[in-house]
């Protein structure tokens, strides 16, 4: 088979493509720094590269009517799902330290607040960095992990699963580990 399709963003696009196919009252939005979602081009809520940034501001603006209007909300929210790959990078392009907490401090609302309004994030990277994750990593309640994983990567995504991991040495592709509310499965 051929490695790419192993890759994290062939297993984004079977998530979001679940998604999609079991919630019929679903919004998602990409915001893809790297392009590589390029299926999207055009659509709406799709947000490349320099406009990745936008994708997630909109998506906060949603989330703060949400929290203003809560209470008088009778039926539940539309399910919205924000998709971010290549955050780190995202995060690194940014010129100032100012615009890069401005995203941050995005994502960390999103992952906080988000759940009860039915605000759902995604987000790929290549290698998660705990100056990125470090504040919210508990609420990332859902781990999928690709291809090798150092000590460090182990110790800050499966802190409480490491030592029950037995494969430590894999090929790229051929092994996924998958974090559901504490529970640890190799696959």
């Amino acid at each position: 088979m051929d490695k790419l399709a192993h890759g994290k963003s062939y297993t984004a696009l079977c998530i979001l493509g679940k998604i999609a196919k079991y919630n019929s009252n679903v919004s998602i939005t990409i915001a893809d720094y790297k392009n590589s979602f390029k299926q999207f081009h055009g659509l709406p809520n799709f947000y490349g590269y320099e406009n990745a940034v936008k994708g997630i501001e909109v998506f906060d603006e949603e989330l703060k009517r949400r929290i203003a209007d809560n209470g008088k909300q009778t039926d539940p929210y539309p399910i919205r799902y924000l998709f971010v790959d290549e955050l780190s990078s995202l995060i690194k392009s940014r010129k100032t330290k100012a615009e890069q907490e401005h995203i941050l401090t995005m994502i960390s609302n999103i992952l906080r607040l988000g759940r009860e309004l039915n605000m759902r994030i995604l987000v790929g990277v290549q290698k998660a960095q705990m100056t990125y994750f470090d504040s919210e990593r508990e609420n990332f309640k859902n781990i999928i992990a690709l291809g090798r994983l150092s000590k460090e990567q182990k110790n800050m995504l499966f802190d409480d699963q490491k030592d029950k991991m037995t494969i430590n040495s894999f090929k790229q592709g051929e092994r996924l580990y998958f974090v559901m509310w504490r529970r640890y499965t190799e696959m």
